[in-house]
């Protein structure tokens, strides 16, 4: 019995010896690897919003086995975003790159390394070929025409808008005048040129020039506008100081500032076909009840 657990125990130690010189011959012929590979990253990514970010464009990791007995690794990418905004397209993403054995078991066997892409647009537009300032001078007919050539406006990532407050050819007025460009991006960035454009001359160094109508003699008995006669009129002349106008007196007051007298001024045969009266912001005008006016300057009377 002793006998038989003493072979017992020998044949576990051979097995056990067998199974170790097994291992050592596996690793020996690359079985087994203990080393992990080498990764090497690509640069890190900087581009515009919506740009794509394949692998074709930001790059490809590389991996190497970290010793001869192992196999060559498998290189995959997972991404992470980290923010996004506030311009549209713009992105911060984290990219991990992972380099592993494809029939190693062992966790602890693997390699990473980080790549960082970045989209947005950071930058403000740029204006080329702004002009220069401008002088022209007034035409004969007051016109002041400016021209010049157009500038242009880039951008890396695309121009959304380029406005300018004038174009070339307008008409300017007499001083100086301020002339803006604008150039904004998709991301809201924006620059701007200006130049200024000066006219030089004077349309308006004369004061204005009236005309004024003749004086008119105006007959009350009968009022038209035509050059008919209405009987026998009274030739007078009252310009200033009107006071009153009675209808039912057939009369005109008058005050008088130099003799301090009040003046009335009757004609026995005036008409009441047309009531009189006064202009309240004007007393040197008479009103027809028609909506004429007749004026004091120089009148008739009819009798």
């Amino acid at each position: 019995m002793k006998a038989t657990r003493m072979l017992f125990n020998l044949l576990g130690i051979i097995l056990l010896n067998l199974f170790s010189l097994s291992s050592v011959i596996a690793e020996t012929n690359g079985v087994a690897c203990n080393t992990s590979p080498v990764i090497v990253c690509p640069q890190n990514y900087f581009g515009c919003p919506d740009d794509n970010i394949h692998p074709d464009e930001t790059g490809y990791a590389t991996a190497t086995a970290g010793e001869a007995d192992c196999e060559t690794p498998i290189v995959t990418y997972s991404d992470l975003v980290i923010s996004e905004g506030p311009c549209s397209g713009q992105t911060l993403v984290k990219r991990i790159w992972l380099a592993e054995y494809p029939n190693n078991s062992n966790p602890w066997l693997f390699a990473e390394c980080t790549q960082i892409i970045l989209l947005e647009d950071a930058t403000v537009p740029s204006i080329t070929d702004c002009p220069t300032n401008i002088t022209v001078d007034l035409s004969s007919g007051c016109d002041a025409l400016a021209t010049w050539d157009e500038p242009s406006a880039n951008d890396e990532c695309g121009i959304s808008s380029f406005t300018s407050n004038f174009s070339s050819g307008d008409n300017f007025p007499e001083g100086i005048t301020t002339v803006v460009y604008t150039a904004k991006d998709n991301c809201g960035n924006q620059t701007t040129c200006s130049f200024t454009v000066t006219v030089n001359g004077n349309c308006c160094d004369a004061p204005p020039i009236i005309t004024c109508p003749g004086n008119v003699d105006v007959c009350i008995d009968d009022y038209t506008e035509s050059s008919e006669t209405c009987g026998n009129c009274y030739n007078d002349i009252v310009s200033s100081g009107i006071m009153g106008i009675s209808n039912e007196k057939k009369s005109i007051l008058k005050y008088n500032p130099a003799t301090d007298e009040i003046i009335q001024k009757i004609f026995p045969t005036m008409p009441t076909v047309y009531a009189l009266g006064v202009n309240y912001d004007n007393p040197n005008d008479i009103f027809f009840a028609s909506g004429k006016t007749l004026y004091l300057a120089d009148y008739n009377l009819c009798t």
